[in-house]
């Protein structure tokens, strides 16, 4: 059984946490963690969840830098893992 890929995209904060997990496993150390991805109603409760399993960063996208323009920076990561169940 195979999963795909989930990608997170988020306009640039100052949290590192996301990057700093990707640069760890660039680095030999591989960190799989478990997580979930929740998806809220209109209203702001949840509507549905997905939990992921041993999963680790696999790409990371950083945001395309144009000083003639006024879009919003967008980082991006590639979670790989090896199980995912809504619940």
């Amino acid at each position: 059984m195979t999963y795909p890929d989930i990608v997170l995209k988020w306009g640039v904060t100052k949290s590192r946490d996301l990057y700093s997990w990707h640069l760890a496993v660039i680095n030999g150390q591989l960190q799989r963690k478990n997580g979930s991805v929740v998806l809220l109603a209109a209203d702001g409760t949840e509507a549905v969840r997905w939990h992921f399993s041993n999963a680790w960063p696999s790409k990371w996208d950083g945001p395309t830098l144009n000083a003639m323009s006024n879009e919003v920076a967008i980082e991006s990561l590639t979670i790989t893992c090896e199980k995912q169940e809504q619940v």
